[in-house]
């Protein structure tokens, strides 16, 4: 009886293992964002996907860096920042996000 308790025990273990969702690496995004070359301290990102499904995607600009969840797309990329002089501390650029697992990228952005 004990024998058979733990063989269904252990199938059961497996059967959790391998039921778990695995992540999806391909949607996440984490990169850099710099301000005419130098890194942006701190600020906000927003990925807007422009065929306008899904929720855009934000968060907070850390010391430059920031990390989000973008699956692959076209994207209108809004970022804002006391450390951006123009437009009110606000600048939009256009972004695509390749599919092939985690990206890391770099957002540039131009006072001119």
């Amino acid at each position: 009886m004990r024998l058979s308790t733990f063989f269904l025990l252990l199938g059961f273990v497996f059967l959790l293992i391998g039921c778990g969702s695995q992540p999806t690496f391909d949607k996440y995004v984490k990169g850099e964002v710099t301000y005419d070359g130098k890194p942006i301290g701190d600020g906000n990102i927003t990925f807007k996907n422009k065929d306008g499904k899904g929720a855009p995607s934000s968060c907070t600009i850390k010391g430059g860096m920031f990390s989000l969840e973008a699956p692959p797309g076209s994207y209108t990329v809004d970022v804002e920042s006391p450390e951006i002089k123009v437009g009110g501390g606000k600048k939009t650029v256009d972004f695509d996000v390749a599919a092939g697992g985690p990206k890391i990228i770099k957002v540039e952005l131009k006072s001119k």
